[in-house]
């Protein structure tokens, strides 16, 4: 048995107090992209899909070395302080989508913590 000074300790206990979280079946809402300059658009102008032909035993054959040469190459440098920033502008520029109708007009509530 773990000494109680390698014990992870949890405060408030009163928010981990309750039962499971209740998980709603996920559902699409909304898309975006960066360009060449990862500079952020809300629109689809730069995803780019894989169409899949699946074998009859559900197996996917393609070789992913296919289209390398057109990859546009992201600078690590340059992004690695970038993190969730692009998908929290989106969420920001699309408020009302998260909103319900007790909360509609009011500011989001933080769901990150």
């Amino acid at each position: 048995m773990a000494t109680p000074s390698a014990w992870l300790v949890v405060h408030p206990y009163s928010r981990y107090g309750q039962g499971p979280a209740v998980l709603r079946k996920p559902m699409f809402v909304g898309d975006f992209s960066l360009d060449e300059h990862r500079l952020f658009c809300h629109d689809q102008r730069n995803l780019h899909f894989i169409p899949i032909d699946w074998t009859g035993d559900k197996k996917v054959e393609f070789d992913l070395n296919v289209g390398m040469d057109k990859v546009t190459r992201k600078n690590g440098e340059e992004t690695k302080n970038e993190k969730l920033d692009r998908m929290l502008e989106w969420i920001l520029s699309n408020a009302a989508k998260f909103h319900t109708k007790e909360s509609a007009g009011k500011p989001l509530q933080c769901f990150i913590n």
